[in-house]
């Protein structure tokens, strides 16, 4: 997105937003108490944006005074289907008053859900890979030690130690199976 220095980005005419381009557009209204948004991408209108305590109209939000000069609002956007996934901005533009300089607090909660589990899409299959190579690894390293005692000889020091960071190696891989599968 480029630089707004010169002028308020939410004053910008969305037809001039690029078509690649998918936007909400929340803009409050403190006089009415409501935050007004629109929707800009073809990809965005099978969203189901709602908050947490009640189905959105068809054009705001509710706009929470809890204090004099402190306002809230929640909102969310839940991801259903297939088509519906990808890369999600939250960009906020500070406009009341362009000109001159006015104070704000943002607050931002973000939890991210894939289904049941807090593992994104990619990270769904790593407790399972993890916890197979970790197993693998052990019986390697069974063999290896099989292997060491038949040829009692022929072994140095440095093979034990390989040993040891094959041991180390299948730890490591069941300690991450382990907490990749408690973010399930």
């Amino acid at each position: 997105m480029e630089n707004h220095n010169e002028k308020c980005a939410l004053k910008d005419d969305l037809s001039k937003v690029p078509e690649s381009y998918s936007t909400i557009r929340f803009i409050m209204d403190f006089h009415r108490g409501r935050v007004n948004f629109t929707r800009l991408g073809d990809d965005l209108h099978t969203l189901l944006l709602a908050t947490s305590k009640e189905q959105i109209g068809n054009d705001s939000l509710p706009l929470l005074e809890e204090a004099p000069k402190k306002y809230s609002f929640d909102f969310q956007v839940s991801v259903d289907h297939d088509d519906e996934e990808g890369l999600y901005n939250l960009f906020f533009h500070n406009c009341y008053g362009y000109e001159s300089v006015s104070a704000f607090n943002l607050t931002v909660h973000i939890e991210e859900k894939n289904g049941e589990n807090y593992l994104s899409a990619g990270e769904m299959p790593l407790p399972y890979l993890y916890g197979t190579f970790s197993a693998l690894s052990f019986c390697l390293a069974m063999v290896w030690i099989v292997v060491l005692r038949r040829h009692r000889e022929s072994v140095f020091k440095i093979h034990y130690l390989m040993l040891g960071l094959l041991f180390a190696k299948t730890l490591s891989m069941m300690f991450h199976a382990v907490g990749c599968g408690c973010l399930r």
